[in-house]
This record gives C-alpha cells, sequence and structure tokens, in this order.
C-alpha cells in the first residue's frame, strides 16, 4: 500500500500497517519496491513446505508413535 508523505512516497503492509520503506522515496520507486515485496511473499509461499498441524506428525511417524504391548 502507498501512502504520500512528507517527501514523497512510503510503502506500507496492508494488514500491520507497519512502513515498509523508512526513506520517502519517488512514486516510480516506490511502486517498484512495492512490486519486489509482492515477488518475494509469493516466492516464499511456494517455498514453504507445508508442515503438520500439532501432533499429526507423531501419528504418521512410526518411530514416535506407541508401541502396543502383546498379551502373549
Amino acid at each position: 500500500m502507498l501512502k504520500r508523505v512528507r517527501g514523497g512516497y512510503k510503502v506500507y503492509s496492508k494488514s500491520t500497517k507497519k512502513p515498509l520503506s523508512k526513506k520517502p522515496k519517488s512514486k516510480a520507486a516506490a511502486m517498484k519496491q512495492l512490486a519486489a515485496v509482492e515477488i518475494s511473499k509469493m516466492k516464499k509461499k511456494k517455498q514453504e513446505p507445508k508442515l503438520p498441524k500439532r501432533g499429526e506428525r507423531a501419528k504418521k511417524n512410526k518411530k514416535y508413535t506407541k508401541k502396543k504391548k502383546s498379551s502373549t
């Protein structure tokens, strides 16, 4: 999200409203930075492996499952 500030434009996050740029920039430079942020977000989403929810890992992995005692 771009916001006009004194001295130019700044890039802010939509959800947390924190500034993603330190110094005010020209509109063209701010648009380039915003595009770079979006590209890095897409790359990060593709690279992150989906981890199982809490407790699911132990169920799938035999090493961590409880063994039943045989009654013979």
